[in-house]
């Protein structure tokens, strides 16, 4: 991807400039690539924390934002899919066990309170 844009908006106020936000446009690699190109406002502040965490991920800005972007979609996703019935949670449970070796109860004794905290006296 290409360097990100940041472009400063700025107004004058009480006798100064001053410093609004900032854009961050990111732009996709290649005329050809299936992507959109979307522009976001932040201020100063959060400009930095975002370079600082995306240097601090050996990544650009924009490979930074998105990483932050695509997993916080996955989250949303799975977050709005419909909540499993009793029935589909408990084959989605007996499919996440198969292949796993069967394994002999634990006694009662090796589960007891006296079994647990002997060393403890």
């Amino acid at each position: 991807m290409s360097p990100a844009r940041l472009s400063h908006h700025s107004f004058f106020a009480d006798g100064r400039w001053q410093q609004t936000s900032r854009e961050i446009t990111l732009e996709p690699t290649c005329d050809n690539e299936d992507r959109i190109v979307m522009s976001l406002d932040v201020n100063p502040d959060t400009e930095a924390r975002l370079l600082a965490l995306a240097h601090a991920s050996g990544l650009s800005v924009e490979e930074f934002l998105k990483e932050v972007v695509e997993e916080r979609s996955r989250q949303l996703h799975v977050s709005a899919s419909p909540p499993l019935t009793p029935l589909e949670r408990a084959a989605a449970w007996r499919d996440s066990v198969k292949g796993l070796p069967r394994t002999t109860p634990l006694s009662d004794e090796a589960i007891g309170r006296e079994s647990i905290y002997s060393e403890r006296g």
